[in-house]
């Protein structure tokens, strides 16, 4: 039915590019990554000026982003001293 009003269900979506990207990198068994990776593809996906890019290149921003937030995250609670308590946020 949804093939007779026109719908494509075949977008390839940036959800494949961003698990390989998150494998190569290694962030792949950090589920707060994967997490905070898909909500940024997915918050993409609502804006129609994302369109004028390719899924991988935004499965690639969006691992980026995360991969910097998480070094951010660990360079700031490894110089407060939180690691060295035995204390993980």
């Amino acid at each position: 039915m949804l093939v007779k009003l026109g719908f494509d269900l075949r977008f390839p979506g940036p959800v494949y590019p961003m698990h390989r990207f998150l494998h190569l990198l290694g962030l792949d068994k950090n589920l707060f990554s994967v997490k905070m990776t898909y909500q940024m593809c997915k918050f993409t996906l609502n804006e129609p000026v994302f369109l004028n890019y390719q899924p991988s290149m935004i499965a690639a921003c969006a691992v980026i982003l995360c991969a910097n937030i998480n070094m951010r995250d660990k360079e700031f609670y490894e110089s407060t001293g939180v690691f060295k308590q035995g204390k993980v946020p």
